[in-house]
This record gives C-alpha cells, sequence and structure tokens, in this order.
C-alpha cells in the first residue's frame, strides 16, 4: 500500500495519549485523516478514476493510514525514470503538507480543552 506518514509525530501521538482521553484523540485522528483523504482525492490526476476511488483511510488504534492498494500508486505519486514521457503529479504529500497546521491547531485544541 502506497500511503503518507508524518515523521515526528509518534513521540507526539504518545504525548498527547497521555494529556487527552482515547476518545478525543481518536476523533483527532480521524478527523486529520479525514482532510488529508479529501485533498489527496482532489490533487490526484484523474484519467479513470480508479486511483482517486481506491483513496482510503485504514484506522488503528491511535493510527491512522492514508494511502491506496493500486500498484500504479507509486508511480503517479513519485514517478519512474521508464515513464518519464508520462509525468507524475504528486497527491499524498501535497495533502498531508497542505493539511499539516490545520490538523496540528486541532490537536491543540484538543489539549486546551481536556
Amino acid at each position: 500500500m502506497l500511503g503518507v506518514q508524518m515523521l515526528g509525530v509518534d513521540k507526539l501521538r504518545d504525548r498527547l495519549h497521555n494529556m487527552v482521553s482515547n476518545d478525543k484523540l481518536e476523533q483527532a485522528l480521524d478527523m486529520g485523516a479525514m482532510l488529508i483523504e479529501a485533498d489527496a482525492k482532489q490533487l490526484v490526476r484523474v484519467d479513470t478514476g480508479l486511483l482517486k476511488a481506491s483513496i482510503n483511510t485504514i484506522k488503528q488504534p491511535r493510527t491512522r493510514y492514508i494511502g491506496t492498494n493500486k500498484e500504479y500508486a507509486a508511480a503517479q505519486e513519485f514517478g519512474r525514470p521508464d515513464l518519464a514521457h508520462y509525468g507524475y503529479t504528486p497527491y499524498l504529500r501535497p495533502a498531508a503538507r497542505k493539511n499539516r497546521r490545520r490538523i496540528e491547531q486541532m490537536f491543540k485544541k484538543i489539549i486546551e480543552k481536556k
């Protein structure tokens, strides 16, 4: 599965777990994943629509994985030397970058509310 991982959030996630209820943390993770998934679907280049339709979120305790199971997803996100003429259009990484501050603010509000 091709997905996006935000590095450095493991420590934050562990600290948040100790500061807020698990329900609030799970809710914030759901909201953040929803933002990234929605923007990835807006940013992905559409030929047949299969890649766009396959972008989803896998939910695990204290973790969300946003990505796709399409084998050509990585070529679309990162490009391929053997398909240089085809080009590529990143969609997962830009979606994560676009929403990083907004997600940080959501977590900050959750911490402040306790």
